[in-house]
């Protein structure tokens, strides 16, 4: 697909979001090093899927290699077991412009 002649990417993102004291916490487990927090949680979402966009962007430029795991082609969302913990999955676009 392509948006203006430049090709789009898409990938499917899971943000688990967890109570961490009187805020939250977010974090992509496919994408290493991708933690974020929130005073609530869908502040933590909010900041998890702009560090997402950015993060995605970063490997593009620099031709790093993007992990299969995020594109989830039957659209299933995986569910934490764990109590206070929510796993919202995000579809994201990336035009290489």
């Amino acid at each position: 697909m392509t948006t203006n002649g430049a090709p789009v990417l898409r990938f499917s993102i899971d943000i688990t979001i967890e109570p961490d004291e009187d805020q939250f916490h977010a974090y992509a487990p496919a994408l290493d090093g991708l933690h974020v927090g929130g005073r609530t949680e869908s502040e933590a979402l909010q900041n998890a899927v702009d560090a997402t966009y950015l993060y995605l962007e970063s490997m593009i430029r620099h031709e790093d290699p993007i992990p299969l795991g995020i594109i989830q082609q039957d659209g299933a969302r995986r569910r934490s077991g764990h109590t206070g913990v929510h796993t919202h999955t995000r579809s994201l676009k990336l035009s290489l412009a």
